[in-house]
């Protein structure tokens, strides 16, 4: 991610501690402008003294006005992060109605005004992130008011994607997390919650014996029905295998940048899914450009595909080793990937969907679905007829 937020400006909205901070020096380390803003710029710049490259400005959430201010004093920004929270919690009976409604406005409708104002500021290849919580998936007696809210925040992440794109928007649910936020329990407060959801933890982890959790793939999220948490079952004779490999076309053309030269262009992509990954893009052989791979000696054994191959790319000047491999000896099952390479993701300069570079990692449209910018054209035809030449994808 060097490369990609040298020189961008970030804003990170929250603490001066914890996540917050740890997201904004992250940052702020490969070159990125950072702008750390909350309630109390005074105490954001006590907590960030000494920090190089990282100002201070004041926003409030429950404010618009103050939402809109800040970002006529930002002028352009490159990525926007919201990590304030303002927790209720307590069981039904004891909530205050009050400090619903500023968890709502906090977490949800904050951000939600963030977007309004500060989306316009966003350049080519920027990204809004905000945050949910485990408790949205984790359900749990005397945090009814937090999961709503973690669950309110997840639907305004897909709202905005949606009518932001080509925007990235993210919604990040980091789990439990021992940092500022959760000082108003106490020390006491603190050490009962972790005695309470340690053993949740290791319930959850036991439910399934280690043959079904290893079925985690990357089309796998929280409840969904490949997940640990799956909260049904396969209504199927046998056991499921330990392991299993999903492959999917991608049904958009992908590209892969090494250097200046495109070096595949295919709309014939595959997309492989495996316990622990990213899903990984296979190209058919036909579809890379002449040269470009060079067989390398080394070869490993993947533990489903058999024996891999790997190559050395070379484009130009420039050329990497082991950036590229290929499964030669695949079981009759595994058809779907034979004759195709894969591209080592940081080996690569560029991943493109359709027209527009994929940022991160590897797309995963089973966790977020992006909807791509592109230029070629439909033709629309009903027999003979047809209603216009051509109308844009």
């Amino acid at each position: 991610m060097t490369g990609l937020l040298k020189d961008e400006t970030v804003l990170v909205v929250g603490r001066g501690g914890g996540i917050a901070r740890a997201i904004a020096c992250a940052a702020r380390d490969p070159g990125a402008r950072v702008i750390a803003a909350g309630r109390d710029r005074h105490a954001l710049a006590a907590a960030y003294a000494g920090e190089p490259d990282i100002t201070t400005d004041t926003v409030d959430l429950t404010d618009e006005a103050t939402i809109a201010a800040l970002g006529e004093r930002l002028g352009t920004v490159g990525h926007v992060v919201s990590t304030a929270s303002a927790r209720a919690r307590g069981r039904l009976a004891g909530l205050d109605r009050d400090a619903v409604r500023l968890s709502f406005d906090t977490k949800v409708i904050g951000p939600l005004m963030l977007a309004k104002h500060l989306s316009p500021r966003i350049g080519e290849g920027g990204s809004f992130t905000l945050f949910s919580g485990v408790a949205a998936a984790k359900i749990a007696v005397g945090t009814l008011a937090v999961a709503i809210t973690n669950g309110a925040a997840e639907v305004l992440a897909r709202s905005l994607a949606l009518e932001l794109a080509p925007i990235r928007v993210n919604a990040i649910s980091p789990g439990v997390i021992d940092t500022g936020a959760w000082d108003a329990l106490g020390e006491q407060g603190k050490a009962d919650y972790r005695k309470e959801a340690g053993p949740r933890r290791k319930q959850d982890s036991e439910r399934k014996p280690d043959s079904e959790r290893s079925k985690t793939m990357g089309l796998s999220w929280q409840q969904s029905p490949l997940a640990p948490a799956a909260v049904g079952r396969f209504l199927v004779p046998d056991p499921l295998p330990d392991r299993m490999l999903f492959a999917e076309p991608l049904r958009r053309r992908m590209r892969v940048r090494f250097g200046d030269t495109w070096i595949v262009d295919s709309e014939d992509v595959v997309l492989l899914h495996e316990p622990g990954r990213y899903p990984v893009a296979y190209f058919p052989l036909g579809d890379v450009t002449a040269d470009v791979l060079q067989p390398d000696e080394h070869t490993t054994r993947h533990r489903d595909l058999g024996t891999t191959s790997w190559y050395t790319v070379r484009a130009g000047t420039q050329s990497r080793q082991r950036a590229a491999w290929q499964h030669t000896e695949l079981p009759d099952h595994a058809g779907d990937v034979k004759g195709r390479v894969a591209f080592a993701w940081r080996a690569m300069d560029a991943f493109h969907e359709e027209d527009e570079r994929i940022v991160g990692h590897a797309a995963d449209s089973y966790h977020r679905i992006d909807i791509r910018s592109t230029s070629p054209h439909l033709v629309v035809r009903s027999g003979d007829w047809s209603p216009h030449p051509t109308a844009t994808c």
